[in-house]
Order: C-alpha cells, then structure tokens, then sequence
C-alpha cells in the first residue's frame, strides 16, 4: 500500500503525492513502480497503464523492458497480441522498496506524533 503525503508545494494541487513520488520524483520509473505497488495482485496491459497513470503509452513502452530484465515487473499472459504485467513480488528490489515505504511511514508518523 503506497501512504499519500499531502504537501503545500506540490505541482498538482488536486494529486496528492505518496512517498515514493517525493521522495524520488516523478519520472516514469518511479512513476510506474508506484502504479504497480498501488496495484500488487493486478496485471495490466500497456494501454492500461496509460489510462491509469496519465503516462504516454510509448513512454510506457520504453520503460518496461528494464523493469522486467532488473526483476521489478513479470510478463503474467498475453490476450491476443497483448502483453500484460505485473509486480513481481517476490523480487528483493520490491521488497526493499516496500520497506523503504514503511521505514518513511513510521518515521513521518513518529514525527506527527510529536508535534501533538
């Protein structure tokens, strides 16, 4: 589960930011690792994850290939000649990442409950 951080300085008012997109930024990468953590026990097609993301589907398509080969993302089946993807949870990438979001979680928390 991504935490969403609301912050006065954001780009877009209307789109809360999560950990990972303010702490990283918003590049597709993280953008996308992002999508998929929201999304663990889902696949997609590329047209898919563009609607969902906003992102451009050649941005995406660029993109995939090192998430595969680096582990982060699985090939789950093809429908026709579409290809659909999803986070591989068992990769110690996602899992580092997964602790990295709880780690900031807690410390944001704990921060929090300080102020009150």
């Amino acid at each position: 589960m991504t935490l969403i951080i609301d912050r006065e300085d954001s780009i877009d008012e209307f789109e809360p930011e999560t950990i990972l997109i303010s702490m990283f930024g918003k590049s597709p990468e993280v953008r996308l690792i992002d999508f998929f953590l929201d999304h663990p026990l889902n696949d997609f097609m590329q047209q898919e994850i563009a609607e969902r993301t906003g992102m451009n589907k050649r941005t995406i398509s660029k993109n995939l290939p090192s998430m595969l080969v680096n582990g982060v993302l699985i090939m789950t089946r093809t429908i026709g000649k579409a290809r659909l993807f999803k986070l591989n949870s068992e990769s110690l990438i996602v899992k580092n990442i997964r602790e990295l979001e709880r780690s900031i979680s807690i410390e944001a928390a704990k921060k929090e409950t300080s102020f009150i």
